[in-house]
Order: C-alpha cells, then sequence, then structure tokens
C-alpha cells in the first residue's frame, strides 16, 4: 500500500507532490492508497477529492482514522462515493474511545456498510513518540491483540455478525491488496 498524509497545514506543496507522486504510482501500477486523515477536520472528503481526480480509482482507496469520527454524515459520505473507511485505531485512547468507535460503527455495520470498512489498531512494537512506558500508562489496550481479544468479542456480543466481521478484517483487505498488475 501507498500512505499518504493530509493534517491541519492542509495540502502545502510539500505534501502535494508527495500526494501525485503515490496517485502516479497508484495509476500505473493499480497499487491501492491508504490515507493518514484528520476526522475533526473532515478532511478525507479532500483527500479522496484530490486522489480520484489524479486517477485513483475509489475501491482502491482507504480514508485512515475514520474510525475517530462519530460524524456519521461525515463517515457515509466517504464509503457512499466509495471508499473504504479505516477504523484503525482501536485501543489508542490518547486518540479517542473505543467505546464511540465502537457505537460508530456498529451504526454503519448496521446500515449496511460492512463492505466499506476495514479494522485495524495502528499498533507497533517501538515507536520513539510512544514509548512502552508512556503506553503502559495511557494506553494500555493499545496492543496487537486488542482488536481480537477485546473488539471483536465485543462486536459480536452487540449484534455484529461473524460474517461482517470476515468481511471487515478479511475481506475487504483482501480485496483492496488483490494484485491488478499494470493499469491500461
Amino acid at each position: 500500500m501507498l500512505k499518504v498524509v493530509t493534517d491541519e497545514a492542509g495540502f502545502t506543496s510539500d505534501v502535494v507532490r508527495v500526494m501525485e507522486a503515490a496517485a502516479a504510482v497508484h495509476v500505473e501500477t493499480g497499487v491501492p492508497v491508504t490515507t493518514h486523515s484528520n476526522p475533526a477536520l473532515r478532511n478525507g472528503l479532500d483527500q479522496l477529492s484530490f486522489l480520484t481526480e489524479r486517477g485513483v480509482a475509489v475501491e482502491r482507496l482507504v480514508i485512515g482514522h475514520s474510525g475517530e469520527s462519530d460524524d456519521l454524515d461525515y463517515l457515509r459520505r466517504l464509503a457512499d462515493a466509495g471508499a473504504t473507511l479505516g477504523f484503525d485505531r482501536f485501543g489508542m485512547a490518547h486518540t479517542g474511545d473505543d467505546e464511540v468507535r465502537l457505537a460508530t460503527l456498529r451504526t454503519l455495520v448496521a446500515e449496511g456498510y460492512a463492505d466499506r470498512i476495514v479494522l485495524s489498531h495502528d499498533a507497533a512494537y517501538f515507536s520513539r513518540v510512544t514509548p512502552p512506558s508512556w503506553r503502559g500508562r495511557h494506553t494500555p489496550h493499545w496492543s496487537h491483540d486488542h482488536l481480537s481479544r477485546r473488539i471483536v468479542p465485543r462486536l459480536v456480543a452487540d449484534g455484529v455478525t461473524p460474517r461482517q466481521v470476515d468481511q471487515m478484517m478479511v475481506d475487504n483487505p483482501r480485496r483492496l491488496l488483490a494484485p491488478l498488475g499494470r493499469a491500461a
């Protein structure tokens, strides 16, 4: 996957250069694109427009960190346009509450959006920014097993079907990551 980012500074000249390069690589190879978005700014919509205007196939685009928003209108607009919503920061208490993420996710799944969502946890074994001592105090569930041990069982207990979980954790990633070969 290719990963690009826009945040509070918006489309600065260096961001534009990198995003245009990622779009060109996508057009040439079909490799999917994922973004670092700031849902509080609703900038996934800007990312979607920018990238699709440059030839990125919307069905190969993941708007990352979408799970940090409970703005259902914003999330529906992204999914209705064909993008995949990255609910990818479970356990990161410093970026949002898992209870809010779960409630938003359950609503979207109940509305039929399971085919436009991928689940993850954005966990890393090491980060200079968030060392283990900090994580232990502030984000005790930010780990590689949090999604499978805590989040998925909660989803199923709350009525999300195992089939819908598989859609979000197996089928959708498989669709996104399937090699397409060279674009026409």
